[in-house]
């Protein structure tokens, strides 16, 4: 182990000597000096994509939070879909212009769904990274028993229908 081997490049002995407020700041210029990132997760229901997206431990967002209510309860109402995409976006917006690396996982089954976030990356400058977890190897039946918002098989189906693998085009 070298003399340098501590964080931000600073001896490991020396890094312990410093304030919490000292290293805080030392973390920030860190932080600073590396590219904001936005993750779009994407697959059918029941893929897996919050699973990945929780295990990156980074800033995240999913339209499906806009129906969690104060009790944590999950009561999806299609008729605030809309509003919930916006939503979505205003908050991963929000996130970014922070300089916050984020996550967001949608089913994003189409190109347009995920163009607004696309033009976010470009607008801000951020590295955009996009994974498709598509179904996981799952049939619609296992997807529909595994995903935790109780999508049915049918619209598993029609998803999986409509799913651009190749969303560059």
């Amino acid at each position: 182990m070298s003399a340098r081997s501590g964080a931000f490049g600073l001896p490991a002995i020396f890094l312990f000597a410093l304030s919490p407020e000292r290293i805080h700041t030392r973390a920030r210029r860190f932080e600073d000096n590396m590219t904001t990132t936005l993750y779009l997760i994407r697959g059918l229901p029941g893929s897996g994509k919050s699973t990945v997206a929780y295990e990156m431990m980074v800033s995240d967002t999913t339209a499906d939070a806009f129906f969690i209510d104060r009790d944590g309860v999950y009561r999806f109402d299609p008729s605030k879909l809309k509003a919930a995409h916006a939503w979505c976006l205003q908050e991963t917006t929000r996130h970014i212009s922070e300089g916050r690396t984020t996550v967001v996982h949608n089913t994003f089954t189409q190109r347009w769904e995920m163009e607004p976030y696309i033009q976010l990356a470009e607008r801000a400058g951020a590295r955009l990274v996009v994974v498709s977890v598509f179904d996981g190897g799952l049939t619609d039946e296992e997807l529909a028993e595994r995903n935790s918002h109780g999508v049915p098989v049918e619209a598993i189906a029609r998803m999986r229908e409509r799913f651009e693998h190749d969303w560059r085009k």
